[in-house]
């Protein structure tokens, strides 16, 4: 698998999964493969909002994993915490740590969540 350049965030994995989204799905499309990745993190989060919506919302999920893989938050991005610190929510410096780990652009929505944490790269590609 390539090295990713790219990791979205729980926001856009979301819109991903309800579709609409056909911006989103052609820039990815135009990355090729295993140039965009989800962190475990969203992974997560994304796990916990399912359990609220049903079926349907895991088929969803299962579909977008069939595209885009997940990679493990390990001790390396543990490590790089203290390098988010101002990223908003308490998810989302564990997701802006593992990106700075993965040197990814963080592909985000909401980026004024993550514009203060130092190194970390940006995009959002609903705009």
């Amino acid at each position: 698998m390539t090295a990713p350049r790219y990791l979205i965030d729980t926001n856009i994995a979301i819109r991903l999964m309800r579709g609409g989204s056909s911006r989103i799905e052609h820039r990815i499309a135009s990355l090729g493969q295993g140039a965009v990745a989800l962190s475990a993190i969203s992974h997560a989060e994304l796990m916990q909002g399912i359990g609220r919506h049903g079926a349907e919302a895991v088929t969803r999920l299962e579909g977008l994993l069939e595209t885009i893989p997940v990679l493990p938050f390990d001790d390396t991005a543990a490590r790089a915490l203290p390098r988010a610190q101002k990223a908003k929510g308490r998810m989302d410096r564990m997701i802006a740590a593992h990106a700075l780990t993965l040197d990814c652009c963080l592909v985000t929505a909401n980026t004024r969540d993550f514009r203060d944490v130092p190194g970390l790269r940006i995009e959002d590609w609903t705009i």
